[in-house]
């Protein structure tokens, strides 16, 4: 779930007209002021967590402390790929000093403007901690980046693979053009978009997508998982569609899981599940 589109309007403007958008990013990364808080995958069945996803923040307390006001200085100031490059520095380099290592993985956005036909710079420390079998990364591309540069997203995907990474496919449900693309991504883990387990009811189109999906799913044997589930109506739909993992929204209580390797303060989101028998275990 990447919770860092390019902002528009007037969160963006009051960003740059209040700060400028060179000075206040640059010192932020000279600093290495960025944070990384981790939102739990869980499997729906057990609740267990079974990765993390790393989302960035700024310093706390700041105007730049939101994705969104980050990415937006990033695109006025031209700094977008280094922004990108240093949220992933962040987010590995918090997973590592957890102790976070297989089976659980670490799923990492990539922002969409930095692909192109080398492949994004995963870090020398990240390709290390991959060969080494200390780290598993999951690379999520969204669905408007392969709608938007195919051909970029497609080598990209090759390159991360030959360095043991995972891919996912981010957004699902928002672009059907992505759609036909999906067998040559053949993504790892499909991540259905929260507005299909939220809204009431399945609508023609969402109907359309889920059929789609499952028949991909089916065809390479990808994983579903669904986001925004933070009602057990919002499980129980998740479920019908076939997703065997789930994460909550992208906005969330700290909360402790299940086997966690973050320190609570840390942790976002929760996913519902019901788990009777070890509830009375733990009683």
């Amino acid at each position: 779930m990447a919770d860092r589109p390019l902002p528009i309007g007037r969160e963006m403007r009051a960003t740059n007209a209040t700060l400028g958008p060179v000075a206040p990013l640059r010192r932020i990364l000279a600093r290495d002021q960025l944070r990384s808080v981790y939102q739990p995958i869980v499997d729906l069945d057990s609740g267990r967590s079974v990765g993390f996803e790393a989302l960035v923040r700024g310093p706390q307390g700041s105007p730049l402390e939101s994705p969104s006001a980050l990415f937006g200085a990033a695109a006025r100031a031209g700094l977008v790929a280094e922004l990108d490059r240093a949220c992933r520095a962040t987010a590995v380099h918090g997973a590592l000093d957890a102790g976070l290592c297989p089976p659980h993985s670490l799923f990492l956005n990539l922002e969409p403007s930095t692909v192109d036909g080398e492949g994004p710079p995963l870090g020398r420390g990240t390709e290390t901690a991959i060969a080494a079998g200390r780290l598993r990364v999951v690379i999520e591309f969204t669905e408007r980046a392969l709608a938007a540069r195919p051909a970029e997203v497609l080598a990209a995907v090759a390159w991360l693979r030959e360095r043991g990474c995972g891919i996912a496919l981010d957004d699902v449900g928002i672009d059907e053009r992505s759609l036909a693309l999906m067998p040559f991504i053949a993504p790892d883990v499909i991540k259905l978009d929260m507005s299909l387990v939220q809204q009431r009811g399945t609508s023609s189109e969402a109907a359309r997508v889920l059929n789609a999906v499952a028949a991909e799913a089916e065809r390479s044997g990808a994983t579903l998982l669904a986001e925004g589930i933070e009602t057990e109506e919002h499980l129980a739909k998740a479920r019908a569609m076939g997703a065997t993992l789930g994460q909550a929204g992208s906005s969330g209580s700290p909360v402790l899981c299940r086997r966690r390797r973050f320190p609570p303060s840390l942790l976002l989101g929760r996913v519902p599940s019901r788990r009777p028998r070890q509830a009375r275990r733990s009683s």
